[in-house]
């Protein structure tokens, strides 16, 4: 939606999606020595960032797919050995192909950046790819999560998944004093908004000690 309303330009026009992709190495250059022929791989935009949070020197390593570069909504493509990791032995080809942008999104902000800790509550607005990312890592960290979504079967799969507390947006347009109450009225200690909707805003009413 950047590119089409023109909200990000990178002086390429109508340049192929998708900056997440898990596949298999069918050929590669005479210089490429991280991988070969078979590997199995994922993109990463930020190959370089090992650990610790994303700072300029090792976002400039990124390639920018999709933006900066044509994406990978294609069966076959030519990319930069930098701009690729070993896909995980673990994981199928769907699970490895949204780890780079969503799960690592998530893990940055509810890891690293909220730091959130065992006992401690976060406020998660939305059930998209990297707010289901971050309920898991935020239940793995031992922390309590309330999660806001539309949809009451979106939001009985979300309390599978072990969210501790589910409100639907439509059902209580104030949501944001329910969540006070389920808090006694002290708040959260992370709050986290991967959405842009005007009802989003109201997470603001909602006292938090980091905003993510």
């Amino acid at each position: 939606m950047y590119l089409i309303n023109g909200r990000v330009s990178r002086g390429r026009d109508n340049p192929i999606l998708g900056c997440d992709a898990s596949g298999e190495v069918v050929a590669v250059g005479d210089k490429v020595t991280k991988f070969k022929v078979g590997d199995k791989v994922i993109t990463s935009d930020y190959a370089m960032w090992h650990d610790g949070l994303l700072t300029p020197e090792k976002e400039a390593t990124g390639l920018d797919l999709s933006l900066g570069t044509d994406g990978c909504l294609r069966e076959l493509f030519t990319i930069n050995e930098n701009a690729l990791v070993r896909m995980p032995k673990n994981l199928n080809w769907d699970e490895a192909g949204v780890i780079y942008c969503t799960w690592v999104t998530a893990w940055n902000a509810v890891i690293n950046k909220g730091e959130i800790r065992p006992g401690q509550t976060i406020l998660i607005l939305g059930t998209g790819g990297v707010s289901v990312a971050s309920l898991l890592f935020a239940k793995a960290a031992g922390a309590r999560v309330i999660i806001t979504e539309i949809n009451d079967e979106i939001l009985a799969k979300a309390k599978e998944l072990g969210a501790d507390e589910c409100i639907n947006f439509t059902e209580n347009p104030e949501w944001h004093e329910k969540v006070l109450v389920l808090t006694g009225g002290k708040g959260v200690d992370v709050r986290l908004r991967p959405l842009g909707m005007p009802r989003s805003t109201r997470h603001y009413y909602v006292q938090s000690k980091t905003e993510l």
